[in-house]
């Protein structure tokens, strides 16, 4: 990990571990790492820490601190923002976002945005792209903001989160790849996309992601966000590429994965927490994923 910087934890209200940054260096030596950078280091508010600077990317996690309000302002790279915990909103371009965890924003370099914190810290890991490696990940024809709904890129996410948790050599060369890797999904989407989201379908994603150890049906998320079942099939198919079905699916292993690499609790236990029928339902979804069983994968995680 970077020079004199640690990772620590905390616990989200689903019991589940999220990223915190713990700051152990003094402010003289920051500014001497800034100063060596062989390129300009981003600024951004909050409580910021480098973890990647090489050919164009700079990576850092950042803690916003609740109810705080910064006006219209830019940044002179092209972002991306993955919301790790909390939510805070964001104006621009006449446009509000109400970013969740889980959630990306995409915005290039120069767009004037506001930012509202809501009533608890934010965390986030923000990516700076520099121009010439933007166009390198053909960002250059995204369009100006776009906003992901959680979900979009949880394997992504999930996978950085567990690099940044890393101290070994490949950690870092991990991270670039998966942050080159949501570039270069997030630009595909941004060209492709020719409407943009509706906002029922935040309602639907919301209420899945708070209720897919549950057994929620499609009849039910329809209900909620106050459609057709078939606009809300046809929806996900066109902005997450998966069935409704599927996106529970992955939820329901995320959330047993990460119960396996973190803890040691029995394996029935997790299945059935994260709405697996038995133990046995949940091996079967493991082995069309990862190819290998639960117990498996938590042996290798040790």
């Amino acid at each position: 990990m970077h020079p004199g910087y640690s990772l620590a934890h905390k616990t989200n209200s689903l019991g589940r571990k999220v990223l915190r940054p713990v700051i152990i260096q003094t402010l003289a030596f920051m500014d001497q790492r800034r100063q060596d950078a062989s390129h300009s280091v981003p600024s951004t508010f909050g409580v910021s820490q480098i973890v990647l600077c090489r050919d164009g990317l700079t990576v850092s996690t950042v803690t916003l601190n609740a109810g705080l309000k910064f006006d219209s302002h830019a940044h002179v790279h092209d972002q991306l923002c993955v919301v790790l915990e909390g939510h805070y909103e964001e104006t621009c371009d006449a446009r509000a976002f109400a970013l969740r965890a889980g959630g990306v924003l995409w915005r290039r370099a120069g767009e004037m945005h506001a930012n509202v914190i809501g009533t608890g810290d934010v965390e986030v890991i923000l990516i700076d792209i520099e121009p010439e490696r933007s166009q390198k990940l053909c960002l250059n024809l995204a369009s100006r903001t776009a906003y992901f709904l959680p979900g979009t890129f949880d394997e992504i996410q999930r996978e950085l989160v567990f690099e940044l948790h890393r101290s070994d050599e490949a950690c870092r060369i991990a991270i670039e790849a998966l942050v080159c890797l949501l570039a270069a999904r997030t630009g595909r989407r941004c060209i492709l996309r020719k409407s943009t989201m509706p906002e029922w379908l935040s309602t639907a994603v919301e209420l899945i992601r708070s209720e897919y150890s549950c057994g929620i049906s499609l009849a039910q998320v329809a209900a909620a966000a106050h459609v057709h079942p078939v606009t809300v099939a046809v929806a996900f198919r066109r902005h997450f590429g998966k069935s409704v079905g599927d996106y529970i699916v992955d939820l329901r292993i995320a959330h047993a994965k990460q119960e396996l690499e973190n803890t040691h609790r029995p394996i029935a236990e997790i299945a059935q927490e994260a709405g697996f029928y038995d133990e046995s339902h949940m091996g079967r979804a493991f082995r069309r994923r990862f190819g290998i069983s639960p117990g498996t994968l938590r042996s290798r995680s040790i």
